[in-house]
C-alpha cells in the first residue's frame, strides 16, 4: 500500500444514500464519482472520512462518550462482558 498521501480523504456519500433505492444506481454519473473516490481512498491512505452520512452529531457525540468510558473500564470489568464460545453463534 502507498503512503505518500498528504491528509485523510474526506468522501461525501450524499450520492449513495439518495439513489440507494434506485435499480439504476449503478448507472448515475454521482454514484460513479463516489465509487471512484472510495475505490482511490482504499487504494491510496487505506482509510477515509465519510460525510453526507445522516447521522446526527449528537449520536456521534454520545457514542464517543460511551466508547471512551468503555475503554477508560478496568481490564476486570471488561472480562464480565467477554464473548466466549458459549455466547452462542456471532458473525465471524
Amino acid at each position: 500500500m502507498a503512503t505518500d498521501f498528504k491528509s485523510i480523504p474526506l468522501i461525501d456519500i450524499i450520492p449513495l444514500l439518495s439513489k440507494s433505492d434506485d435499480p439504476r444506481m449503478s448507472e448515475d454519473p454521482g454514484v460513479a464519482e463516489v465509487v471512484r473516490q472510495l475505490d482511490q481512498a482504499c487504494k491510496v491512505a487505506g482509510f477515509f472520512y465519510v460525510k453526507g452520512h445522516g447521522i446526527p452529531d449528537s449520536l456521534i457525540k454520545e457514542v464517543r462518550t460511551v466508547s471512551r468510558e468503555f475503554f477508560g473500564l478496568s481490564y476486570e470489568e471488561k472480562l464480565k462482558i467477554k464473548l466466549t464460545p458459549a455466547c452462542g453463534y456471532r458473525w465471524p
